[in-house]
C-alpha cells in the first residue's frame, strides 16, 4: 500500500483497490494452485511451486522495474497475488499434510502452524525495519520513503529464498 501510494503516486482509495483487486486474485490462485499440482503433477506439489515461483517473482519484478502505467501494474498485481497465494496454500499447508502420514496429519499441520506464524510475523517485522531505514523526514514534515531499493531486494529476495527453500522437497511424494 505505501509503495503504491509514495513510489506510483497513487490516492489512498486507488491503492486500496489495486490491493483489493491483489487479494481477490490470491482466492482464485489458491484454488487453481490445487488443481494445477493435483491434475497436471499427479499430486506432487514441488512442480507447480516452481511454476508459480518462477511467475510470481517475475511479477514482481515488472511490478518494480516495468513500465509505469496502469495496466501493467494491475496486471503485475494480480498474476503476483494469484501465484504467492498459490504458493502460500503450498508451503502454508498442503507440502507439510502431504509429507505426513495420514493418521498423524493433524499433527504435523499443527505442529507446522505453531512455527509458520511467528515466521510470518519476523517476516514483517523485517519488512518493518527495511521500511522505517528508508524513511525519511521531508520539507513539508512528513514523512517519506527516501529509497526503495532496500525493501525491494528484502521482497524480491525473500520470494527467491521460498523459491530455494521449496525446491529442497523436489523429491518428496505424497504419502498415503
Amino acid at each position: 500500500m505505501l509503495y503504491l501510494q509514495e513510489k506510483q503516486h497513487y490516492s489512498l482509495p486507488s491503492a486500496t483497490a489495486f490491493i483489493a483487486l491483489n487479494s481477490l486474485s490470491g482466492m482464485f490462485g489458491s484454488v487453481a494452485y490445487g488443481f494445477i499440482s493435483d491434475l497436471m503433477f499427479q499430486s506432487r506439489r514441488p512442480p507447480a511451486t516452481l511454476v508459480f515461483g518462477i511467475i510470481e517473482i517475475l511479477s514482481l519484478l515488472v511490478l518494480f522495474y516495468g513500465p509505469h502505467n496502469a495496466y501493467v501494474l494491475t496486471g503485475a498485481l494480480i498474476v503476483y497475488g494469484f501465484t504467492l497465494s498459490g504458493i502460500l496454500a503450498a508451503l502454508g499447508g498442503l507440502m507439510a499434510v502431504d509429507v505426513i502420514l495420514q493418521a498423524g496429519g493433524g499433527h504435523g499441520d499443527g505442529l507446522h502452524r505453531l512455527h509458520l506464524v511467528p515466521g510470518r510475523g519476523h517476516a514483517e517485522k523485517l519488512s518493518g525495519v527495511f521500511l522505517k531505514a528508508h524513511t525519511v523526514v521531508g520539507p513539508d514534515g512528513l514523512k517519506h520513503m527516501d529509497d526503495w531499493s532496500g525493501p525491494i531486494a528484502l521482497w524480491i529476495g525473500g520470494s527467491i529464498a521460498s523459491l530455494v527453500l521449496a525446491a529442497t522437497l523436489w523429491k518428496v511424494r505424497h504419502r498415503e
